[in-house]
């Protein structure tokens, strides 16, 4: 530890992760005599985490326990390794996306992935919010069959089950390309693009 009072705090996630913190700070507080400073200031959606509730989960033996055996079955089925072989293609798939006239950028690492949608190629100029033009490609998405994630920007996000093989890739690829072109004809119905 890089400082000698440092400790560390397990967590099953980022969202318990952010939630601890919040509440050592609510404790902190109140063990110095300022039990009323209760608020937190953040970025708009900058907070990452669920609700300040009780913390079943934490340090639980129960979750202790099915970490250790989710560990073991990663090792045991060699994912790691299964992933490395997968994600070139993954990652190129993602990358011939880049080609299509709403994608203004096509970034990815291993199996996770995301595109960055825009309303003109030339100059990356994004879409107007109220447009909604990344939740439209969730929509078109999910009546494809397929999950994906729409994030702050227009930005779709891809996180594939790491055991995802690579005709499901070949699948999900297709199923987003189909979702984008919907959304293409789409937004040139609603006059967002010429």
């Amino acid at each position: 530890m890089p400082v000698e009072a440092s400790k560390v705090f397990f967590c099953n996630s980022r969202s318990e992760a952010n939630d601890t913190q919040i509440k050592l700070v609510w404790y902190m507080n109140s063990a110095l005599g300022r039990p009323r400073r209760k608020k937190i200031i953040s970025r708009i959606k900058a907070y990452h985490g669920g609700t300040i509730a009780a913390v079943t989960y934490s340090g639980h033996p129960v979750a202790a326990a099915v970490a250790l055996k989710t560990l073991e079955i990663y090792a045991r089925d060699r994912v790691g390794e299964a992933v490395a072989h997968k994600s070139p293609h993954f990652l190129a798939r993602l990358s011939a996306l880049s080609q299509h006239p709403l994608v203004g950028e096509a970034r990815g690492l291993g199996l996770v992935g995301a595109l960055e949608l825009v309303a003109d190629k030339g100059s990356k100029r994004q879409f107007e919010p109220r447009a909604g033009i990344g939740p439209r490609v969730i929509q078109f998405a999910e009546e494809e069959g397929l999950m994906v994630r729409s994030l702050a920007g227009d930005i779709v996000s891809l996180c594939p089950p790491l055991i995802i093989s690579v005709a499901e890739i070949d699948l999900l690829f297709e199923r987003l390309g189909r979702s984008l072109d919907r959304t293409l004809d789409w937004a040139k119905q609603q006059r967002l693009i010429p």
